[in-house]
């Protein structure tokens, strides 16, 4: 696995948060992390969250 995260989506208060999130130091710095960010943001928004976190 090269990158990995737990995407937690409150429906009631419109929120998701993104915790933890990681890459194996391998896979840096080639846009994993960001794609995997991204494309969960995009499922997030299409169930109702307005407002993201990343910790």
């Amino acid at each position: 696995m090269a990158t990995s995260t737990i995407m937690w989506l409150d429906k009631a208060n419109k929120t998701a948060e993104f915790e933890p999130v990681g890459t194996h130091p391998d896979y840096r710095r080639l846009g994993l992390g960001r794609a995997m960010l991204l494309h969960g943001m995009h499922l997030a928004r299409e169930a109702g969250a307005y407002h993201m976190t990343v910790a």
